[in-house]
């Protein structure tokens, strides 16, 4: 009870804050709906008495015309009523949404590598549009049919006590049931959250154009839509399995209640004697069902799906910021140091990597290289601070990731990965995502785009710097390659003391390739450069090369070092080295 009372009032703030003026109208409007049926009991009454057989239309009139306004009017005025209702309930889900982006973008990079946190962002967001629309309507409803009970039993009393007292105990039933289908609410959200995140995965897939195209040219599309109706015939069987739970539920309701209204009318009719005047308390106890039941589902759908707007107060309130000091990020590191790191992933009974080392100071380039699944990625999730290793240090000139919280360590990197996005946005959009509430003067995005080898195709389009991306945008189309620039751009225009480079030229033309690492290698010596890649004449001119197997550094050396022994690193790039005509070099 505790948890839909909090439930409730977390909507209840949020949607006065979203649109008052609609919440106060609608309020106003439904309440006032609220006492038409009892005003329509004590019409009803006064034309029943008026009617002895020796009354004109002059006595009549005035119950007569109560009972047309009443009837005739109520319609249109809870049309109005709805109306505000389901415009303040969209704009409360879109907020409660917005929400819930908002708690997402400010979720740590750490947290958000784990699968559990992206499950439940997608869990709540479900919750965020249902839970909401529901709510505040249900409040609404509900407090219309308990206070039309209370007029109604009002009413009602002056012709029977104990009739109206078997009108409110019929309210009862409805309550009891509502509290008990809340945790059959709550194991619902559990079960559906998986299947809505993933059926949200799949549709992007379906509607994105890059993989749309994709899936279409492989003719995967059918495959994709089949999965995606799979996931919601799951959605749906626990859906139906909880209707059906809260069908069985209202029978029982609607059992006991009528139950409580058939005693009702029976003390109706035995305390007024069987007279005329009896009509309008029957009307009355009628209506008293009627709003009784109205309140009951609504009052029940509170209790049972409260809790989960309280989960959704507590999950948005639940964010942790960094616990950063204050300190503004270096723009110089001297020296990275990484001694003894290990991590064991969930779930595995060995490490993915262990007692890995690696040390670089300002101007070095260095690389790590091995073969799929050599622990790679493994080691510099661990070097940004994104994972929980089991032992090992990392250090930035003596300062650890503790040190300073998640997000200034992060601020000392700039990063480009693999699998990197495509955004959709301007150029320049794209190029300040790595600058966020800094200034950057053009000359500085030029500057990145020309280290990337972009910068001749950005100027010759209409709007330059500021055209958009994307083709469903309408926008400019770009190659594989010529996003991967951009986003080698971005981390230019990010300007962090440590750059990481995950195979950041993979998609690139290899004269290309040659030229943006001769710029890179060039213009080092502010920066220490941390370089992944499978193409062994990139590593030319590298400081260090550390090459791992197994999650373990095997060596480490220069390129005509490692050549020279002959040893993982030789074999790992035999096929290579032949091809450029390198081996033995």
């Amino acid at each position: 009870m505790r948890a839909a009372a909090a439930g409730v009032a977390f909507i209840v703030r949020r949607i006065w804050r979203v649109s008052p003026l609609r919440v106060l109208s609608s309020v106003t409007v439904t309440l006032l709906l609220a006492f038409v049926p009892a005003l329509q009991v004590y019409a009803l009454a006064q034309l029943v008495e008026r009617l002895d057989g020796d009354a004109g239309f002059a006595d009549v009139a005035p119950p007569l015309l109560l009972v047309v306004a009443v009837i005739g009017l109520g319609g249109p005025v809870r049309s109005v009523a709805t109306t505000l209702r389901t415009e303040a309930e969209h704009g409360v889900a879109a907020a409660l949404t917005g929400d819930v982006m908002h708690r997402a973008a400010h979720t740590s990079p750490s947290d958000l590598a784990r699968p559990e946190t992206t499950a439940e962002l997608q869990k709540q967001q479900e919750i965020a549009t249902e839970a909401s629309r529901s709510l505040f309507g249900g409040l609404v409803s509900g407090a219309e049919g308990v206070i039309s009970t209370a007029a109604i039993v009002v009413a009602v009393a002056t012709f029977s006590r104990l009739a109206g007292l078997l009108t409110v105990l019929a309210l009862i039933p409805a309550l009891v049931a509502g509290r008990l289908l809340a945790r059959v609410w709550s194991r619902y959200w559990d079960a559906a959250g998986p299947p809505f995140g993933r059926v949200r995965y799949l549709g992007n897939l379906l509607v994105r154009q890059r993989s749309a195209v994709e899936l279409a040219t492989l003719g995967a599309g059918p495959s994709v839509a089949d999965d995606a109706a799979q996931r919601w015939d799951e959605i749906r069987a626990l859906r139906v399995a909880l209707s059906r739970r809260e069908l069985r539920s209202d029978w029982l309701v609607g059992a006991v209640t009528t139950v409580f209204v058939l005693g009702a009318l029976a003390a109706l009719l035995t305390d007024t004697g069987y007279s005329p005047v009896a009509v309008a308390g029957i009307t009355g106890i009628t209506a008293g069902a009627a709003a009784v039941g109205m309140a009951g589902v609504h009052l029940g759908r509170l209790l049972s799906t409260g809790p989960q707007a309280a989960q959704l107060r507590d999950f948005l309130a639940s964010a942790t910021p960094a616990a950063d000091t204050g300190r503004a990020a270096p723009t110089q590191i001297d020296h990275l140091r990484v001694s003894g790191l290990t991590h064991t992933y969930p779930g595995r009974d060995s490490p993915a990597v262990t007692g890995v080392s690696v040390e670089a100071r300002r101007g070095e380039v260095i690389a790590l290289v091995g073969a799929n699944g050599a622990g790679k990625t493994t080691a510099l999730r661990g070097l940004l601070g994104l994972l929980e290793v089991d032992r090992g240090t990392v250090t930035l000139d003596g300062v650890a990731p503790t040190d300073v919280g998640t997000s200034a360590w992060l601020q000392r990197f700039g990063t480009l990965v693999q699998e990197f996005e495509r955004y959709e946005f301007s150029i320049r959009r794209n190029l300040l995502l790595g600058a966020e509430g800094r200034t950057v003067a053009d000359e500085e995005l030029w500057s990145a785009l020309e280290l990337a080898g972009l910068a001749a195709f950005v100027r010759g389009l209409p709007d330059g710097l500021d055209a958009m991306l994307g083709e469903q945008w309408g926008g400019t189309a770009l190659s594989g390659g010529q996003w991967q620039r951009l986003s080698l751009a971005r981390v230019a225009v990010r300007n962090a003391p440590v750059w990481v480079l995950d195979e950041a030229t993979a998609a690139v033309d290899a004269e290309s390739e040659e030229a943006i690492l001769g710029r890179l290698v060039a213009d080092r010596a502010r920066r220490i450069t941390i370089l992944v890649s499978h193409r062994a004449w990139t590593l030319r001119d590298v400081d260090r090369i550390y090459v791992l197997d197994d999650g373990v550094v095997l060596e480490q050396g220069r390129f005509e070092d490692l050549l020279a022994r002959g040893g993982h690193f030789a074999r790992l790039f035999r096929h290579q080295l032949g091809e450029h005509g390198l081996e033995g070099s």
